[in-house]
């Protein structure tokens, strides 16, 4: 005679939502994105299960906590045949982010805690022999820092004798958003546009612009935005010469709440050749390029054949593109350079020049206790930032900068006459 199973007391379906309710508030904006991915794989994994085999978007169909264990360690072979050969920290991330949504859900998943789960788990982890060459196969892959005298190339290339047209604005902005993001040690959200409507907004506005006239601004300050427009047809010369330095707001982390943010002004002064010219140049992106007070600092305004005129965001692949073709420039392997390159860059040269961690960390908005520089982003100063490169023999070029060199086209100005950005 069989033993009929006694349920357990259960929330009420109003008491399960304001759990989920309270779950959803402790998860950030970017986390939230990783769950949404992770669940499209879940979703896609029961969209390739026959039809009456199919256990439930919640496995509501399972009738108990084993078989729901088991339909996740199917849902983990899945994910092996279908990524690869992926470490079983990815493949461990995208179940637990199913499970987070399940919470978020008001749904149990207690039994994730189960030794089944766990021995899963523990099975897509690599042979010592697999995590060697996927190990060798990411660090060549890995993202190499931008150089002074690369920064100072893309001006070569994207701002000096090109027009103030729609194509040649284009151009221009790829200097301005390089030359930023490798000074501020930015990402490149900060200075392009935003992702989409559920990712956090980023990108420097044009009203965070301020430009400081005197020392310190004591003869004056304007702002980005159609007021900065007028005041500079008002001062074509004046504000050249007197232009002290420029505060820039970035939103950043903030490093006593994870997941949300603060605003934090950063100042670029005249101190060497290429900040000046910066400067200078970025007050020409306000005079001739239309960015509006409320637009992202990387927008441009230009004119049709109609009279009408056509908006345009940098975007995170067209500025990919821009930092590979400076790469292309110096005859380094563009897939080796991103939008990451600035911020590598700006840590490994900072380095360089006997930066202090803190300094570099508080410029570029890492917390305070973040051991990122070190471990992911400044190249060692015995081998140059570029040490890890290769030149087109396949040669290790252990010299960095002094490689890059000996790699320029014949004829090509090496700007190499700054001494910091």
């Amino acid at each position: 005679m069989s033993v009929p199973r006694l349920l357990g007391v259960q929330l009420t379906a109003k008491q399960r939502s304001e759990v989920a309710e309270l779950v959803r508030k402790g998860v950030t904006e970017g986390t939230g994105c990783n769950y949404t991915s992770s669940w499209k794989k879940w979703i896609g994994f029961l969209g390739s299960l026959e039809e009456g085999q199919k256990p439930g978007e919640y496995l509501e169909n399972a009738v108990c906590a084993e078989d729901k264990a088991q339909w996740v360690q199917y849902f983990m072979v899945y994910l092996r045949k279908k990524m690869g050969l992926q470490g079983e920290n990815r493949i461990s991330a995208i179940v637990s982010a199913v499970r987070h949504q399940w919470n978020m859900r008001g749904h149990d998943s207690t039994f994730m805690e189960s030794s089944l789960v766990t021995a899963a788990k523990k099975g897509t982890r690599l042979e010592n022999d697999q995590v060697a060459i996927e190990a060798r196969r990411r660090k060549e892959e890995d993202k190499l820092p931008l150089t002074v005298e690369m920064v100072a190339r893309a001006r070569e290339m994207f701002w000096v004798n090109v027009p103030w047209t729609s194509e040649g604005m284009d151009r221009k902005v790829l200097w301005l958003a390089i030359a930023l993001g490798t000074d501020m040690g930015l990402r490149p959200g900060h200075v392009t546009k935003r992702d989409g409507p559920k990712s956090e907004d980023h990108c420097i506005k044009a009203k965070e612009v301020t430009f400081l006239f005197g020392k310190d601004g004591l003869e004056g300050s304007v702002e980005g935005g159609e007021a900065c427009r007028e005041f500079m047809l008002q001062n074509p010369g004046e504000w050249r010469s007197k232009v002290w330095a420029v505060d820039i707001v970035i939103l950043t982390s903030k490093r006593t709440d994870r997941g949300s943010f603060e605003r934090a002004a950063k100042r670029i002064s005249v101190d060497t050749d290429l900040e000046k010219m910066f400067i200078l140049d970025l007050g020409e992106w306000f005079l001739f390029g239309g960015a509006k007070v409320n637009d992202d600092l990387v927008t441009r305004y230009a004119p049709t054949g109609g009279g009408r005129l056509t908006r345009k965001v940098l975007t995170k692949q067209t500025l990919n593109n821009g930092i590979k073709e400076v790469a292309r420039m110096f005859g380094l392997p563009p897939h080796r350079f991103s939008g990451k390159s600035m911020r590598k860059g700006y840590a490994s040269h900072g380095k360089q020049c006997s930066m202090d961690s803190d300094s570099l960390r508080d410029r570029a908005g890492w917390s305070e206790n973040s051991t990122m520089i070190e471990r992911k982003y400044a190249f060692s100063l015995d081998r140059g930032i570029l040490g890890a490169a290769k030149d087109e023999e396949g040669n290790w070029l252990g010299e960095g900068v002094e490689g890059i060199r000996r790699m320029l086209p014949a004829g090509a100005v090496c700007a190499n006459r700054v001494a910091k950005i």
